[in-house]
């Protein structure tokens, strides 16, 4: 999805209000999500209540706001239908994101997707505000220069441990891989820690590891300084005839292996 909001020199990016909200349960599901409530009042007998609409925070809400997304389309379009592609291709539960040759196809395609989804109480908003990052499926993206960034996601690890150390290391979303020099000096360190047998809350480091871990954890917080363009290709250049080569390269040493395209 984000290789696709990447390839061509005009996008947008949206999301659904509320998504869950408008999709109305089953009769017979009712039941099955019912809870009680006193309204903070301990010597009332409790009331109890039913859900009419997909609660947050179950694991089948997303799965199911997704069908109901993706059937209303497929009911009131024609297969293979631009509208039908992005829905199925751009969308991950209610976030968009989505490129286009030319700003007239843009805005076509939008106005298409905006009034067929409020036909099923689907509303789309936040179409690329210029005065904000807007989220990009665990990126940022800047809207008027068009460019990707990374977030600094803050763990604490005060205390240096295996645990610890993979939990920092865990946390470092990276869905391009464009960070990856940087966290394969940690996995690095990881295979080194490894190889000494130490537990996993194990605190008692060797000085060696521990300064080198020290040292690649205080380049984290330069990490949202990394920036790279969202498209690589300019307005004029991006059309149907245009042809592109992909050249890919690869190495491998001891420690580990990696590929650029």
């Amino acid at each position: 999805m984000l290789l696709r909001f990447q390839e061509h020199a005009l996008a947008f990016s949206s999301d659904i209000r509320g998504m869950f909200h408008q999709v109305r349960l089953l009769q017979s599901d009712k039941p099955l999500l019912r809870f009680l409530w006193r309204d903070l009042m301990p010597e009332n007998p409790p009331s109890v209540y039913e859900w009419q609409v997909l609660p947050f925070g179950i694991t089948c809400s997303p799965c199911c706001a997704t069908f109901a997304l993706q059937k209303h389309v497929q009911d009131h379009s024609q297969p293979g239908e631009d509208v039908q592609v992005i829905i199925e291709k751009s969308f991950y539960v209610d976030n968009c994101l989505h490129s286009l040759t030319s700003r007239e196809a843009a805005r076509v395609l939008v106005d298409k997707l905006h009034h067929l989804l409020a036909e099923g109480g689907f509303e789309l908003r936040h179409y690329g505000r210029p005065d904000v990052q807007e989220p990009a499926l665990g990126l940022h993206w800047h809207y008027q220069s068009d460019t990707l960034s990374y977030k600094h996601r803050v763990v604490d690890c005060s205390v240096a441990t295996m645990r610890n150390i993979y939990k920092v290391l865990a946390s470092q979303y990276d869905p391009l891989g464009y960070i990856i020099p940087y966290t394969t000096r940690a996995k690095v360190l990881v295979q080194r820690l490894w190889n000494k047998k130490r537990d996993w809350d194990d605190p008692q480091l060797p000085d060696d590891l521990l300064h080198s871990w020290r040292l690649w954890e205080a380049e984290l917080e330069h990490l949202p300084k990394v920036t790279l363009p969202r498209c690589y290709s300019s307005e004029n250049m991006d059309h149907p005839y245009s042809v592109r080569d992909i050249h890919v390269f690869s190495d491998a040493s001891e420690q580990a292996y990696g590929a650029v395209a």
